[in-house]
């Protein structure tokens, strides 16, 4: 009995790497979305800014783009929303990712990654298994999304995952990373093309880089990373501070270290379920337990990664058809995967990025997209008249009718009258003589 179980264990178990190994993204071509989608006129309003526009910049201004909101309100609605999906059912483990980014399995040995927005540990499970000699140190905003992911690392009883796992609260987006990730002297070196820290020179192997304690003894940091990870993180962040948490994590990367995003696409299935009042700024929605999305475009992604001085390697659509079989639906998700390098001659690139730039474009595809509706509006308006002009000759062509068929019966007795009248004075003349 129990060996069949097992059995069955091992066939299940089997079955979802192949399912993993399967994986593929171009289901669907993304232009042929965005035409089905911007060509539906109940859709329009994804494409415009919001009606209450106050705090939208002008073009002379950099750019907002967004309600914001305190970190504090930030922080406290993914608490309430890791709180509610507490179960862990929620999210599940990204396998899909080492095959997505092959360079976390063939990265040297000891190589470190830091996790951005860690969520329950959905991401960093399959990195720590995939690689025994990773280490991961993951940071989020919300105290009870570390807790869940410590959970659910705890729950694997495998001592090799654990040891190599160290969660810490952090909003990179309003402080930047510790100092113990990559203090000031080491990020002035990895900007002067120089890859080696104190630290890393104390021990090669990596013999207590892992420990917080040995960086106290060690007085310094652990010399930056090797990987940054940001796995549906920054469309949770306000649009306004995108740059500065795109800096904060070139900051602490090695030179010729990697970046590796992945995000909420343009036209994705969850994008046009948002109602009109959920929208706050171009292509941002706030839910109604206060957390917020952006869905990004290859264009906005390329510009604020690029301008914080990264190397474009990677950066494509990901379209993939998702079936509900329950419900017998079909859903199109759209994600955006990008890969980028930071460059190893660092210094001519600015830690801050000017996102207002950039902000024509978002003005010159809401002015196009009301230009259509204006369009719209008078060819509509046109169609009214012409269909008005339409009734108006309908009606004449009905009352000629009407008056040509009345003519035609009044004909006989109006000919009658005229033969009378000519008559007439024939009658008078043979009655005088």
């Amino acid at each position: 009995m129990f060996g069949a179980q097992e059995k069955k264990r091992k066939e299940k178990k089997r079955m979802s790497k192949e399912a993993a190994a399967e994986y593929h993204s171009k289901d669907f071509e993304w232009d042929q979305l965005r035409r089905e989608i911007e060509s539906d006129p109940s859709l329009l309003y994804h494409f415009l800014l919001p009606l209450d526009d106050t705090h939208l910049p002008s073009s002379s201004q950099s750019f907002s783009g967004s309600v914001s909101s305190s970190p504090s309100q930030h922080s406290d609605a993914w608490n309430k929303f890791h709180s509610r999906h507490s179960s862990g059912k929620f999210f599940k483990e990204r396998r899909y990712l080492l095959k997505e980014f092959p360079e976390l399995l063939s990265c040297d040995e000891y190589s470190k990654v830091l996790e951005v927005g860690c969520g329950n540990g959905s991401t960093v499970l399959p990195i720590l298994r995939g690689n025994e000699s990773i280490t991961v140190y993951s940071c989020d905003c919300s105290i009870e999304a570390l807790k869940r992911a410590e959970e659910v690392i705890d729950a694997t009883d495998l001592i090799s995952v654990k040891h190599r796992f160290h969660p810490f609260p952090c909003d990179f987006s309003i402080s930047g990373f510790p100092k113990w990730l990559a203090c000031d002297s080491c990020r002035e070196v990895n900007l002067q093309k120089q890859d080696t820290c104190l630290s890393d020179v104390e021990d090669k192997r990596g013999a207590g880089l892992n420990d917080f304690t040995s960086l106290k003894e060690h007085k310094c940091c652990l010399g930056g990373v090797d990987f940054v990870t940001l796995i549906f993180t920054l469309s949770a962040v306000p649009l306004h501070r995108m740059p500065a948490a795109i800096a904060a994590c070139f900051s602490v990367l090695k030179p010729g270290g990697l970046l590796l995003f992945r995000d909420y696409g343009l036209y994705d299935m969850t994008m046009l379920r948002f109602e009109p009042d959920k929208k706050v700024g171009f292509r941002e929605y706030m839910r109604s337990d206060g957390t917020r999305s952006y869905f990004f475009c290859l264009d906005t992604v390329r510009d604020l990664f690029v301008g914080s001085g990264f190397t474009e390697l990677e950066l494509e659509y990901c379209c993939v058809t998702s079936v509900n079989r329950r419900k017998g639906k079909s859903m199109r998700r759209v994600w955006v995967h990008g890969k980028f390098q930071k460059s190893e001659d660092a210094r001519k690139y600015s830690f801050v990025f000017d996102f207002g730039i950039k902000l024509y474009e978002t003005e010159i595809w809401s002015k196009n997209i009301q230009g259509r509706l204006k369009r719209t509006k008078r060819e509509r308006e046109r169609e009214r008249k012409r269909e008005k002009e339409r009734g108006r000759r309908r009606l004449r062509s009905v009352a000629d009718r009407r008056a040509s068929a009345s003519v035609a019966s009044a004909m006989p007795l109006l000919v009658a009258s005229a033969i009378a009248d000519r008559r007439a004075p024939r009658l008078r003349l043979q009655s005088i003589f």
